[in-house]
């Protein structure tokens, strides 16, 4: 039987790659993006390494998996506890990051390296009152890539993180009924994009997509409370089967990339991925824990989250710097390296005493099952 209340670090690995994978796609842009190369690339297999937008919906159902572990761990009254835990573990980090964007783009700039906001997708801040207030509210409607791109993000994560515990109940109360409704809401929101696209704007696109994230957590948290059952399943495939279901897994993940679809398009592949990440999942349990891909998965998932929230200021300094004058090489030489050294440095510095934090704060006045460490939802 699966323990639900110790760190499943097979998710870890998941996680990890899958942050890696968003630092590929940035870096990208500049090589083999844009080279002649790519029409025909992005249909091969290695569409995965590049697979970004795909590895943010990951990280959607493994937080849904992961809080339903640590919400399944205690007993009696939790909530604010609960709360409280997901501020300390994102909300710094969070405003870490953003002065660290700030901090790079402003000495890039000093140092008289020149760019304009938007070349290849790259940032300019300008801090005005606005700008400061809405990223320091944090979960209100505004343009979260003005500073560092991938904190839009963590703004549904928090909204969706609020109401969590409802998802979660209704997911344990009604199982695959419940699943199957949140699923029945996606294509909702997908049919009215649709019918009327001159509406699918800010703020409603922005609310819209927030419910629809909600049914990513609730596909994670499904797994999580059919994990049992699950593992059973895959306990029973021969070699050829479970080597099939990898294949069909990463293929359902990786479905729907680089098309040029508008946003309703883009939630019905969004669907196929989650499809495809509830898999992995439950296959990824089946990886092999002496193996190097594991060992480094592992790793790259400790400072998964850092590295997310650190990495794109790093790509795009790379890009500002080396790519004029030295080439797409040169970026990806350096790129990679700096993104996992500031990665891990914001993952000591920043992220670790705030997942201390959180779990003191989570496990204060609680009763927890099996007096098992709650560390499961500490993603």
């Amino acid at each position: 039987m699966y323990d639900k209340f110790r760190r499943a670090e097979s998710v870890d690995v998941l996680r990890g790659y899958s942050a890696l994978f968003v630092v590929f796609s940035h870096i990208s842009i500049c090589w083999p993006y844009a080279s002649s190369v790519w029409p025909w690339l992005k249909w091969t297999p290695v569409r995965v390494f590049f697979s970004g937008h795909q590895a943010v919906y990951l990280f959607f159902v493994l937080s849904g998996f992961a809080l339903a572990c640590m919400i399944s761990s205690v007993q009696g009254k939790f909530y604010l506890r609960y709360l409280a835990s997901r501020l300390a573990r994102l909300y710094v980090p969070f405003v870490f990051s953003l002065a660290f964007s700030v901090a790079g783009y402003y000495l890039l700039s000093f140092a008289g390296f020149h760019w304009e906001k938007g070349w290849l997708n790259a940032p300019k801040p300008v801090l005005t009152y606005d700008v400061i207030v809405n990223h320091l509210t944090w979960l209100g409607v505004y343009d979260a890539s003005e500073i560092n791109t991938p904190v839009w993000t963590l703004v549904h994560e928090m909204r969706v993180s609020i109401v969590f515990p409802l998802i979660y109940l209704f997911i344990r109360r009604w199982n695959h009924r419940a699943l199957l409704c949140f699923v029945l809401l996606n294509l909702l929101i997908l049919v009215y994009g649709f019918l009327q696209p001159s509406t699918w704007t800010m703020p409603r696109h922005n609310i819209l997509t927030t419910v629809q994230i909600a049914g990513f957590f609730a596909a994670g948290a499904w797994v999580a409370l059919n994990i049992d059952e699950l593992l059973k399943w895959c306990s029973l495939l021969s070699g050829t089967r479970r080597m099939g279901m990898w294949f069909l897994a990463l293929s359902l993940y990786a479905y729907p990339f680089d098309n040029p679809w508008s946003p309703p398009q883009r939630m019905i592949g969004d669907l196929v991925t989650g499809a495809g990440v509830m898999l992995l999942i439950v296959m990824s349990f089946s990886i092999k824990k002496e193996s190097v891909f594991f060992l480094l998965g592992r790793w790259l998932g400790k400072i998964s989250y850092s590295l997310y929230l650190t990495h794109y200021v790093v790509v795009y300094a790379c890009l500002i710097v080396l790519l004029p004058r030295y080439g797409a090489a040169a970026v990806w030489g350096l790129a990679v390296p700096l993104s996992l050294i500031f990665g891990y440095l914001g993952y000591l510095l920043v992220e670790r005493p705030c997942i201390r934090l959180s779990r003191a704060i989570f496990r204060s006045k609680a009763l927890v099952r099996n007096n098992g460490p709650v560390t499961s939802a500490m993603s």
